[in-house]
């Protein structure tokens, strides 16, 4: 949408209300931000400071996993969002450590995910066995482990693949 913005000449449009009715992710990565607060059905994104990209070892299950499948099997109430606070808060002050970032992770569609495709199960099964905590990515059903830094994702990486799971390091938190 930014590049298509460009080529038309439209410089200084504000796309989020377009992006908002593409998709509730497509705001976020149409402000261009690493790190954002982002709130509402995901048209409210407020850009937090830069920080250090953190390295994850990204797990890609085959399973298709519609976003509406997964929010119609979710019953949990929801979350105060107290470890978002948390995050923001460190983000914002600039001492965001990883540690902070694996006590804030938590998704409250998991289990949800895990009701709608077994395969989530299966890999965080497999993973725990190894001492390896996958956490779930939106709706999923990508799964991620959190490096300490960028060996530890790969060495993580390397781990999980040996289990027949399809894994790849990425920095987190990097823009274009």
């Amino acid at each position: 949408m930014r590049g298509l913005a460009r080529a038309w000449r439209l410089d200084g449009m504000d796309l989020t209300a377009v992006a908002a009715r593409v998709g509730s992710d497509v705001p976020f990565f149409v402000s261009g931000a690493a790190y954002a607060f982002v709130r509402g059905r995901g048209e409210m994104v407020e850009p937090l400071p830069m920080a250090e990209p953190f390295w994850i070892a990204l797990v890609q299950l085959s399973s298709r996993l519609p976003t509406a499948e997964v929010f119609a099997a979710h019953h949990a109430a929801p979350s105060k969002g107290e470890r978002s606070a948390r995050l923001v808060k460190a983000l914002r002050d600039r001492k965001v450590t990883i540690s902070v970032v694996r006590e804030c992770l938590h998704n409250d569609l998991l289990a949800a995910a895990e009701r709608v495709a077994p395969e989530i199960a299966d890999a965080r099964k497999t993973a725990s066995a190894l001492g390896i905590d996958l956490a779930l990515s939106g709706s999923g059903p990508s799964l991620f482990a959190l490096g300490d830094d960028r060996t530890d994702a790969v060495r993580i990486a390397r781990r999980l693949r040996r289990t027949g799971l399809r894994v790849r390091v990425l920095a987190a938190g990097v823009t274009p």
